[in-house]
């Protein structure tokens, strides 16, 4: 009778384990589910694009009001992706968005472009 019961909890303990492994495994692979806007305002990469084209066409002041709106963006989605990345990978896309703020502020195109597009290569690295 005694080996009945371990055999049932070896059992149990067998088919957790896997239930907890299948789990990770299918939040690791949502990261790009989870990257796309659920809602107005999270769109991070198309906040992105709006800010080149601006600095582009070397519309400060238009830059300067929308970069916010990124960092919202960026607060909601990164609340999402918190729980599925690694902690470097979201910090280099926080910093990114500092270092665009200063470059933004200090009307450096050349700089600002270069910020975009490196945040735009993290944006696309994440989750691989």
């Amino acid at each position: 009778m005694r080996g009945v019961e371990l055999g049932w909890r070896n059992w149990l303990l067998y088919i957790a384990v896997i239930l907890i492994l299948v789990l990770f495994y299918f939040s690791m692979s949502t990261v790009p589910w989870m990257k796309r806007p659920f809602g107005p305002g999270e769109d991070v990469e198309g906040y992105l694009d709006d800010l080149a084209d601006m600095i582009r066409d070397e519309k400060w002041e238009e830059a300067t009001r929308h970069l916010p709106d990124l960092e919202k963006a960026w607060d909601q989605v990164g609340a999402r992706l918190q729980l599925v990345l690694e902690r470097n990978e979201m910090n280099r896309f926080s910093f990114g968005i500092v270092r665009l703020d200063v470059a933004i502020d200090r009307r450096d195109a050349t700089r600002a472009l270069t910020e975009i597009a490196e945040m735009k290569q993290v944006w696309q690295e994440m989750g691989k």
